[in-house]
């Protein structure tokens, strides 16, 4: 293995637009004046691109929005406001342990939101004064109902089979696409292999560790799952947190990585549907905050390269490029400049790929301006080059 991995184009298109960053000026006027009301439906049309509600929005009392197939009822009165979410079907027969676990994921997980048990159904509910409604409070709740609720109902559908009333409305993408994608995920599965078998017997036990959080990241990048892969992937990520030291993470790698990567087509086919996200998953990238996350990866690269260890610095800055566009909407220039990053550095030797990650983030950091003088063709001519590869490995 002496080159580094492939880069994988994104193979579906995004089920979330971005946030409409024009309309927070509004937001925060309306918050300034003490009009939560304003704050309400201005903050609908920020966190979603294409709403356009109105002040006129006030007389209906209720709204109903769409979360990647499940319903959100919003209601209002004069005095408050009242949020509400069915999740789950719940019947009496449900185990002990999924009841302790919802407990769990009120007390630490939601932000505000309340997990109840209403009749026969599992709800997620909210409700205010409209004088205690500010704009970052509104963006909590609704990042609860919508971001979070997906996370959860997935969790208790697949761990504890507790049926979901939504999971039957939902469309799912057709089957040659879902296909593809089903022949994608092989490819990087295998190449990921490949690459921490070999790792580990060299007992390079670090490098497996960054080996399969690139491969994560990749994964996510190339194909947006959703549903059941997506929150495969998130739990591994769990255990890769700053909290748990490295022999923990270092003996969770294979067991996790064995999860993902021999997942059922059935159950990798459910991981994908047309249904849209009303509430974007992913955060704005202001400038120090991009400049900051990119500062935090090059300072350990850093350390790597003094010691000339290349095949750590290109996976651990190859995980950072995936990581930002998996976590960030960003501009589209930052974008095309970070994609040919991973284009340039792919299937290159270990020592040039380090250089020029190591090179172009640092230019970033450095000048962000000059960075968008570069052109944007380069990346199809490599894609052209990275599928000859690929025709003559097969």
């Amino acid at each position: 293995m002496e080159k580094s991995p492939r880069f994988y184009k994104t193979h579906f298109d995004s089920f979330e637009s971005e946030y409409n960053n024009a309309v927070w000026d509004l937001v925060r006027k309306a918050s300034e004046e003490k009009k939560p009301k304003s704050v309400f439906y201005q903050s609908l049309n920020y966190i979603n691109a294409g709403s356009k509600f109105t002040q006129s929005l006030l007389d209906a009392q209720s709204l109903q929005i769409m979360q990647s197939g499940r319903p959100i009822e919003i209601r209002w009165d004069e005095s408050k406001i009242y949020f509400q979410s069915i999740l789950l079907n719940y019947s009496p027969s449900i185990e002990l342990a999924a009841l302790r676990k919802m407990s769990e994921f009120s007390f630490f997980d939601l932000k505000l939101v309340q997990l109840k048990i209403k009749k026969d159904k599992i709800v997620l509910e909210y409700n205010e004064d409209w004088a205690a409604i500010d704009p970052y409070k509104f963006f909590d709740v609704m990042d609860d109902l919508c971001n979070f609720g997906d996370y959860l109902e997935s969790y208790m559908v697949k761990k504890f089979n507790i049926v979901s009333p939504n999971q039957d409305s939902r469309t799912f993408i057709d089957d040659k696409h879902v296909d593809a994608a089903w022949v994608l995920f092989q490819e990087i599965s295998q190449e990921a292999k490949q690459f921490l078998d070999e790792f580990e017997k060299k007992r390079w036990r670090e490098v497996c560790v960054e080996m399969f959080w690139n491969y994560m990241q990749k994964i996510e990048y190339a194909l947006q799952p959703r549903g059941f892969l997506k929150l495969e992937i998130r739990n591994a990520l769990g255990d890769f947190g700053p909290n748990n030291n490295f022999e923990t993470m270092y003996a969770k790698v294979f067991t996790n990585f064995k999860k993902i990567s021999e997942i059922s087509k059935i159950n990798f086919r459910s991981s994908f549907y047309k249904e849209t996200a009303f509430m974007p998953a992913k955060r704005v990238a202001y400038v120090e905050r991009t400049k900051l996350h990119f500062d935090d990866y090059l300072k350990n690269a850093f350390h790597y390269r003094s010691k000339q260890d290349h095949v750590l610095t290109t996976l651990y800055l190859n995980t950072a490029i995936y990581t930002y566009l998996n976590r960030y909407f960003c501009e589209k220039e930052l974008e095309i400049y970070l994609r040919n990053l991973l284009l340039k550095s792919s299937m290159a030797v270990w020592k040039s790929s380090s250089d020029k990650l190591y090179a172009g983030l640092e230019k970033y950091i450095v000048n962000q301006n000059t960075i968008y003088q570069e052109s944007v063709q380069i990346e199809s001519m490599l894609l052209n080059v990275i599928s000859w590869f690929k025709r003559i490995g097969r």
